[in-house]
């Protein structure tokens, strides 16, 4: 899985970059040309992941939590597993995020992962064909999950924690499979960081990594006055994401009943990611007064010079055109700084999208979307409380904070997703805030309704015990 998930990272890193440039070049003819030009590009990776998941795999469709859910819990579920679903979510996964869509290549990986572990069984050696069995195929399913989560946030013991948690209340659980299953999510993980050494050009070495990591913190990232307002973080998450619940819950009805047919699913896709690259190309014209100097630049990303004169470029621009996990390391550097106008035009745009694009035909996660909206949530608090209440924080551990309380918002992972928040930053000083936070969201959300998975298990009539 670590070579699989670092395969998906290049690809889809080098073609949201290559898009861009491609873009970029046609600013200098006109405005005109370049948003055909990220439209077309656009519209050509959303139809061709949408056009591989409608008629080649449908099983790749969504994040596939869900349907994992119910596998490891003995429902037999077509097309969930195979070479065509597993071809799919790879590629599909790619192009749907290089199409500019908001979604994620991180949730599906756990699918991929448990596609993966099939493969190896059937492998042509003689001796596996007695590990040919429902127990053992889902023994061996969700290590792959495992090991797909934990190489995407570098997380070998929040990935094993992931794979118990959606897989609850599954009687073939045992402490043994749980260290099997945390030696696969451990190799996964070093895998990956060997691959992207390699890549890189550094010196080989068996440090924990991953596709996304939230960057270096303070020893003493927070006070004890910021408590309160980690609290408050926790509500908001809680109530957004109940809300994304329901707004989502309804759209997908609508899709349920009104897109009956292959041509409507393939066309609905097509035009989703058209209203999305309209919208993404035309936001940073709203705020193209705003240019920075590429010297006086705190951003770590690929600067994108969009209407700006040579030497600067275009802040709001540059996180909504830059790779995802690129755009996290910025809202969590301790560097960076944001304009009230930049962050709530990146929340409004991704949050939005995301209700309406989860359940469209194509391979989606909603890890990375929950981080990047709870991160601008999060970025949005910070800034009013540095500029009006408290003056010494840590604007970054708001974003961290605030990441945590949206994901619990609608995923209503527990233990799990506190570990895998975790892991990912690297530092254990920011567990208490993490776990009051998450728990904060994961009770508000529980009031108004069910997790975002066991509503789409309910959805999709998967006998389960919630």
């Amino acid at each position: 899985m670590g070579i699989v998930a670092f395969l998906v990272d290049v690809i889809v890193e080098s073609l949201v970059l290559w898009k861009w440039e491609v873009t970029q070049n046609m600013l200098k003819v006109s405005v005109a040309y370049a948003w055909a030009t990220f439209l077309l590009l656009s519209m050509g990776f959303g139809g061709a992941a949408a056009a591989l998941t409608v008629f080649i795999g449908p099983g790749a469709m969504g994040s596939g939590i869900a349907e994992l859910m119910g596998y490891f819990n003995g429902v037999k579920i077509p097309k969930l597993i195979g070479m065509s679903t597993l071809v799919t979510k790879i590629i599909g996964t790619a192009l749907g995020v290089a199409a500019g869509l908001a979604i994620g290549k991180e949730g599906p990986l756990a699918h991929i992962g448990a596609c993966v572990g099939h493969m190896v069984l059937y492998a042509p050696v003689d001796s596996f064909r007695y590990f040919r069995n429902e127990r053992t195929k889902r023994e061996v399913a969700a290590a792959g999950a495992a090991a797909g989560v934990s190489a995407a946030f570098g997380s070998p013991i929040g990935g094993s924690l992931f794979a118990w948690e959606i897989s609850n209340p599954a009687t073939y659980w045992s402490f043994r499979l749980t260290w099997k299953i945390f030696f696969c999510s451990s190799v996964s993980t070093f895998t990956l960081n060997l691959l992207i050494c390699f890549m890189r050009g550094e010196d080989l070495s068996i440090t924990n990594a991953g596709l996304i990591k939230f960057g270096e913190y303070d020893e003493n990232p927070y006070k004890l006055q910021d408590f309160p307002f980690f609290i408050i973080l926790g509500i908001f998450g809680g109530l957004l994401g109940s809300f994304f619940i329901y707004i989502n819950a309804e759209i997908n009805l609508m899709r349920k009943k009104y897109l009956t047919t292959k041509a409507l699913k393939l066309a609905e896709t097509l035009a989703l990611t058209a209203l999305t690259a309209t919208v993404l190309f035309f936001t940073p014209k709203l705020l193209s007064s705003t240019c920075i100097s590429r010297a006086e630049s705190s951003a770590d990303a690929e600067h994108i010079q969009y209407l700006c004169p040579d030497g600067m470029y275009n802040p709001m621009a540059t996180f909504l055109f830059n790779p995802e996990g690129t755009v996290i390391k910025n809202f969590l550097s301790k560097k960076a700084v944001f304009s009230y106008e930049t962050l709530l035009l990146f929340f409004l745009i991704w949050f939005v999208f995301t209700c309406i694009t989860y359940g469209t035909a194509i391979p989606a996660g909603l890890f990375l979307p929950g981080i990047l909206i709870g991160c601008s949530l999060g970025r949005v608090l910070g800034l009013f409380i540095e500029n009006y209440i408290v003056q010494e924080i840590h604007p970054s551990t708001y974003a961290i904070i605030g990441a945590a309380s949206v994901l619990a918002g609608y995923s209503r992972l527990s233990f799990s997703l506190a570990v895998i928040m975790l892991e990912t930053t690297e530092n254990v000083n920011l567990f208490l805030p993490i776990i009051s936070a998450l728990f904060v969201s994961f009770a508000i959300g529980g009031i108004f309704n069910k997790s975002m998975y066991v509503g789409a298990v309910g959805s999709k009539n998967f006998p389960f015990l919630a």
